[in-house]
């Protein structure tokens, strides 16, 4: 149902997950481990950059927060220019949804339409109007829209061989000072 050209009901679900950039990661998971029962879902190696991991932290109501572990990343400080997030990702219900987002963002001229195939998930990159890079995307449920291009992903990063500690380690169901 539309009202004036405008939706009166968004066809995202929500937020998939917010990319951000960590310099110690085993110290971030340990952060949303202890302070919001958190779990590393998935567990990544760059295979570029064997050094460069990246974890997948669930924060609950299926978004999660992927985290990249760069040593070397700066960070400025003071609010509105402290850069620690890296981009966006939007959710959408299902590959034919992916599609109808991704016609528009390309009639748009906010993408190329290139979908990505993350093996579990497939996105779309787009820039928003201040040029801030995000992504829409759908878990896969097997199906595929025939997409003009689809890019394997898959082919750039491995499960991380030898996860860190904090990683693997349970969440305490019950913290000082609450549940």
């Amino acid at each position: 149902m539309t009202n004036k050209g405008w939706f009166t009901m968004a066809i995202t679900t929500g937020v998939n997950h917010v990319a951000t950039v960590t310099r110690d990661l085993g110290r971030l998971v340990r952060f949303y481990r202890e302070a919001f029962g958190a779990q590393v879902r998935d567990m990544w190696r760059s295979q570029a950059t064997p050094t460069w991991r990246h974890y997948t932290i669930d924060i609950g109501g299926g978004s999660v927060v992927h985290a990249f572990e760069n040593p070397a990343a700066t960070f400025p400080e003071g609010i509105f220019a402290r850069g620690r997030i890296d981009h966006l990702a939007l959710d959408v219900p299902d590959e034919a949804t992916l599609e109808l987002v991704r016609r528009r963002l390309v009639d748009l001229g906010a993408s190329e339409g290139v979908v990505a195939d993350f093996g579990v998930v497939y996105t779309v990159h787009f820039r928003d109007p201040d040029g801030m890079e995000c992504e829409v995307g759908c878990v896969k449920t097997g199906a595929r829209p025939p997409w003009p291009q689809v890019t394997d992903m898959t082919a750039h990063t491995a499960q991380d061989p030898d996860p860190l500690p904090e990683a693997r380690a349970p969440a305490s169901a019950h913290r000082k000072g609450g549940v």
